[in-house]
């Protein structure tokens, strides 16, 4: 996985008058921390941090702090992104620093592939699960986990069991958890009535 870079500044100024102001100006209040370390509450610029976001949510992100008394470096993934439901823009990001040499826990989203053969004929997709919790080394964390439900009929599932990732990868969800499944017509009304 490629790393990204980034430029951002050590924020001094706290406060909601403060953060109001950054805002106008295109800055959104962010902090880093993890590893033992000092949180370290930063501005970054929300036009760079979305074409750093293009590559995914998941990017690992080398962040060159300036500020202070010197540019410190400091690997990070995101670990929260608060989103202004009406603007539909980032307001806050939570950094969390990571070690590229140890593994990390996260949640990844999933994404599911093809029409099932269940739902074609009339059974109702029920979408159990929207992300899956994960461990691995860092440059091994994918931006989705693909599930092809091609093939899945109606009254059958599939759960965490049955799912094929890559290698390295660990998933922390509970093997009989169900990801997604076809109910058929009569199982879905019956499940709406009571």
């Amino acid at each position: 996985m490629q790393i990204k870079e980034l430029d951002v500044l050590l924020r001094t100024e706290l406060g909601k008058n403060k953060v109001n102001k950054l805002k106008a100006e295109g800055l959104i209040p962010s902090i880093i921390y993890g590893e033992n370390e000092e949180p370290l509450p930063i501005t970054v610029n929300l036009r760079e941090l979305n074409k750093v976001y293009k590559a995914g949510k998941n990017v690992i992100i080398k962040l060159n702090v300036k500020g202070g008394e010197k540019v410190t470096e400091q690997t990070v993934i995101s670990h929260q992104i608060e989103i202004d439901r009406i603007k539909q823009r980032i307001i806050h990001v939570d950094f969390v620093r990571i070690n590229l040499e140890k593994p990390i826990e996260m949640s990844v989203p999933i994404k599911f592939t093809g029409i099932s053969i269940g739902a074609k004929l009339g059974g109702i997709l029920i979408h159990n699960m929207d992300k899956l919790d994960i461990k691995c080394l860092p440059h091994l964390i994918p931006d989705h986990i693909e599930i092809d439900i091609t093939t899945l009929e109606a009254g059958k599932s599939i759960k965490v069991k049955d799912l094929r990732v890559s290698e390295g990868l660990q998933i922390l969800t509970g093997d009989e958890e169900t990801v997604v499944n076809v109910a058929a017509q009569k199982e879905a009304e019956a499940e709406v009535a009571t």
